[in-house]
């Protein structure tokens, strides 16, 4: 007899983690999906529209932003933590237009993008989303940068 409680305490259990596994109303707390929708250069100051969708099943609230993107030759191009207070409904999105500052080398390489001496460049983002009194949530999203034809300092 003990064999068979032992066999139905882990069926019992068994089923509890599986209904558990399978609750949808649980925040997975995931990072929202980044994606980049234009780059904008004027007079060496650069910035980005960042679109972030929210893959959770609940509201996400955002406090502020940080960002690192890496170009080739060493350019780099940061967003310093700032308040943003941004609410992300569950499911729904948001745009963000971020200032960046560039380091010689990132803004070289935009005037050559501009200019047509190079056709595109690679892009590698990582951020943070910080939250106040939770976990702040990674943001990692690598691509390319090509310029708008016709259209003297923007770049999709």
């Amino acid at each position: 007899m003990p064999d068979a409680q032992r066999l139905l305490s882990f069926l019992l259990l068994a089923t509890a983690c599986l209904l558990l596994a399978c609750s949808s109303n649980q925040i997975k707390g995931e990072p929202p999906f980044a994606q980049i929708m234009s780059w904008t250069q004027s007079d060496g100051r650069l910035s980005v529209e960042l679109r972030l969708r929210n893959v959770n099943d609940e509201a996400l609230e955002i406090d502020a932003i940080a960002l690192r993107i890496m170009l080739p030759d060493n350019g780099v191009l940061e967003h310093a933590p700032s308040n943003l207070n941004v609410s992300l409904p569950a499911g729904g999105s948001e745009r963000l237009t971020l200032d960046l500052t560039a380091n010689s080398p990132a803004l070289e390489q935009f005037l050559a993008l501009e200019s047509g001496t190079i056709g595109s460049l690679s892009y590698e983002l990582t951020g943070q989303l910080l939250r106040s009194g939770r976990k702040s949530l990674t943001l990692n999203r690598e691509g390319f940068i090509y310029p708008v034809p016709g259209r003297s300092g923007q770049f999709r």
